[in-house]
């Protein structure tokens, strides 16, 4: 009797051991910390009303292509809508975070003001840009592919590419960042594309409830690309 008496004193003062919050690693190149600054604490806001921790690893675009195709990670912070079809296992949140125009950038001296123009101009592009690839299903222009963004505005300064291709404000803090002056945004309406959080599928629950909390953050300022 005297030993039940003892188990049940020392069960009362186990410690409460309380569950850890799930943790989910999501992706994200080095443009996208320097074009949207504000994007990752916003994502992470998002997640803790879900009681759900997030992680970001950063990496080159293309490098996490393929470890997401492989399942290393459990999303992506930012891709286009057509990212599934490089990345079939792969969901985006219905909600996007907003549009952004892209335009086409080359020397000041470089006749770039039509889209025949385009066509026969070769174009520096980052490896693995998506949007790219979106573009040139309806204007088939060639295309020189470079690790990084940066490398793309320097190659066309000194003239060994034709042109380039970016969002305003990107493109405006890497001329800055490089002391590019000779380097400007042509006349072209290259359309918007949309960007979207991207989940694994097995996430799909997670996904959905992000919707709503993404339209009031959106509403109220807190969450777009800015």
């Amino acid at each position: 009797m005297f030993r039940v008496l003892l188990c049940l004193i020392g069960l009362s003062f186990t410690p409460f051991v309380q569950a850890k919050s799930p943790v989910l690693t999501l992706s994200v190149s080095p443009e996208v910390k320097i074009v949207f600054p504000l994007l990752e604490s916003a994502v992470e806001e998002a997640f803790k009303q879900l009681s759900i921790e997030v992680e970001f690893i950063e990496l080159p675009s293309a490098r996490a292509t393929k470890e997401s195709k492989l399942g290393h990670f459990d999303g992506e912070l930012i891709r286009i809508a057509e990212y599934d079809q490089y990345v079939p296992n792969f969901i985006a949140v219905p909600e996007a975070y907003g549009e952004m125009e892209i335009k086409a950038y080359a020397r000041k001296e470089t006749q770039l003001n039509s889209y025949d123009d385009l066509l026969t101009t070769t174009v520096a592009t980052a490896r693995g840009a998506r949007f790219v690839k979106s573009i040139q299903l309806e204007f088939p222009f060639e295309t020189f592919e470079v690790l990084r963004w940066e490398q793309s505005f320097l190659m066309v300064s000194q003239g060994r590419v034709d042109a380039t291709l970016s969002t305003p404000v990107y493109a405006n803090l890497l001329m800055k960042k490089y002391d590019i002056d000779n380097v400007e945004a042509k006349g072209l309406d290259l359309g918007g594309i949309k960007f979207y959080l991207w989940l694994d599928k097995k996430h799909q629950a997670i996904a959905d409830k992000l919707v709503p909390i993404f339209k009031m953050m959106k509403k109220d300022q807190q969450l777009g690309l800015f």
